[in-house]
């Protein structure tokens, strides 16, 4: 993957900066399936390379069974909760119970409008 953008620097001078993203290295994961196990990610300004980043994968497995206690998220007791889907934030205990007082976000929501068993109404004025 390749990107290239005309910008100018600190100084007002013109430059050429370009990105590219190249999986570098291949593994076979499972018969016939391969994924990348090195992506190389290099950024040019005006040819020269100025910055070099390399992600590697180390453990790379498919299809496996995954256990569903890996997607509950686990809590210390007391932990603060900002929900800012629903723009709340509230207190919960260990098992994840809210506790204590449930007040609004003082920062606006974010993320998708609505959210589960909430209705919205919006309105439009012309």
């Amino acid at each position: 993957m390749e990107g290239n953008f005309d910008t100018k620097g600190q100084d007002g001078k013109h430059i050429v900066q370009r990105n590219l993203t190249e999986a570098t290295s291949w593994k076979e994961v499972a018969q016939g399936i391969y994924l990348p196990q090195k992506i190389t990610h290099t950024k040019y300004a005006n040819g020269q390379v100025i910055e070099t980043t390399n992600v590697v994968f180390n453990s790379i497995k498919v299809n496996q069974s995954v256990d569903p206690l890996v997607f509950v998220p686990k809590y210390d007791n007391g932990t603060k909760v900002r929900y800012r889907i629903l723009g709340k934030e509230y207190t919960v205990d260990a098992a994840g119970n809210k506790i204590g007082i449930v007040s609004d976000l003082k920062t606006p929501r974010v993320g998708p409008v609505g959210g589960p068993g909430e209705s919205v109404t919006v309105q439009h004025e012309s």
